[in-house]
């Protein structure tokens, strides 16, 4: 357990762990003070030589550059947001791969031109109940919190829970996090609204969707390469804990 505030202005102090950040380990993680400077630029380059010999002789400078600082902003995120989300200190981070995924895509280009990674804010690994996801690089930066593709239960217990009393609430609080500048994203949205529930329905609109998560505002510009890019994140996620709270108990 770290022996200082998260967010506090000069902490050093950490205890040690062993985390995997992708292909390595890291022990004794720095504290997260922003993404270095030149990060666009290395992705502007790997988005032009795309060539494996290339990225191997630089893979250094993006362990720098994207990969240490990701991993540490999200070990960081968890223990700023233990207050909020209970859960979220048996959480194991999770930074993605640059490698793409080729196998069924048109376009062969091996390399990412991003860093993203996740933290589930319910426990467990990045991947289970509703997480925390922070994308950057040369698209636009995409950080959000929620469960962006429901499985076949899951999408169940939600619509039924929408249509229910209880979507009420929901949507109230989301009407709040709209008005915060949040925007509600999914994976996807039906064109109508399921059986057995009305076309109708008050929340028909949240009956369409298959997925549910809120995407923060776009951070200020050079607010990623200081620590204020780690407290304006968990002020945010902070500010939507009761969302969260709602999704896990009615999903599961």
């Amino acid at each position: 357990m770290a022996t200082r505030d998260p967010l506090e202005p000069g902490g050093k102090s950490r205890s040690p762990r062993v985390v995997r950040s992708g292909a390595r380990s890291v022990d004794e993680l720095p504290r997260f003070d922003g993404f270095p400077k030149g990060g666009d630029a290395f992705f502007q380059t790997l988005a032009k030589k795309q060539d494996r010999e290339w990225f191997q002789a630089h893979k250094g400078e993006y362990e720098a550059l994207w990969q240490l600082p990701m991993t540490s902003l999200l070990h960081d995120l968890r223990a700023a947001l233990d207050g909020a989300y209970p859960m979220v200190s048996e959480s194991t981070p999770k930074v993605f791969r640059v490698y793409r995924d080729t196998r069924f895509s048109k376009d062969k280009t091996p390399y990412k031109t991003n860093c993203a990674g996740s933290l589930s804010l319910s426990g467990g690994s990045a991947m289970t109940g509703t997480g925390l996801y922070v994308q950057l690089g040369l698209e636009a930066d995409f950080i959000a919190i929620g469960r962006w593709m429901f499985e076949k239960d899951d999408l169940e217990n939600f619509r039924a829970a929408v249509a229910s009393d209880a979507g009420a609430v929901l949507a109230k609080k989301l009407t709040a996090a709209e008005k915060r500048g949040f925007t509600l994203v999914a994976h996807e949205t039906l064109k109508r609204v399921p059986a057995p529930y009305e076309a109708e329905h008050p929340r028909a609109a949240l009956l369409k969707l298959k997925g549910l998560a809120l995407r923060l505002p776009p951070p200020a510009e050079g607010l990623t390469s200081s620590r204020k890019f780690l407290t304006w994140i968990a002020k945010e996620a902070k500010a939507i804990a009761g969302i969260v709270e709602w999704l896990d108990d009615a999903v599961g």
